[in-house]
């Protein structure tokens, strides 16, 4: 079946097989999925601003490029805040990754490591040079 330049908004889709579906140039704001599989899909140039995401598996998933596209000037702009809360990420790995003002709250770092050197001795050498009043 192909649909072009069609407006099907508002419309419904409830238990639906679309394995192997192609969508191109296709607006999805507002949309609301629940319950999908999209387990093995490929997205490229998607736009997540504003999105909320819950009770996602992510295992096995590659996120590149999460930035903003280049301005109208060509000047790269500075991305909105990406907030994850109450994830897990066990044995992942952050690569080229501008982490600029990030703040992990909260967080088990039990067996991370920056650039090879283990956090836990890092907040350990800290702590003990600036001991709590």
């Amino acid at each position: 079946m192909v649909i072009k330049h069609a407006n099907i908004s508002a419309s419904e889709f409830d238990d639906v097989n679309m394995s192997d579906t192609r969508f191109t140039n296709v607006r999805l704001a507002g949309a609301t999925f629940d319950d999908v599989n999209l387990s093995g899909a490929v997205m490229h140039a998607i736009d997540f601003r504003g999105s909320r995401v819950s009770a996602a598996q992510f295992g096995g998933a590659t996120f590149r490029f999460l930035g903003e596209l280049p301005g109208p000037d060509g000047a790269p702009r500075r991305p909105r805040a990406v907030t994850f809360e109450d994830c897990m990420f066990p044995d992942s790995a952050f690569r080229r990754v501008d982490l600029t003002n990030v703040a992990l709250e909260k967080c088990t770092t039990a067996g991370m490591t920056i650039d090879g050197v283990p956090v836990d001795e890092m907040l350990a050498a800290w702590r003990s040079s600036h001991p709590e009043p």
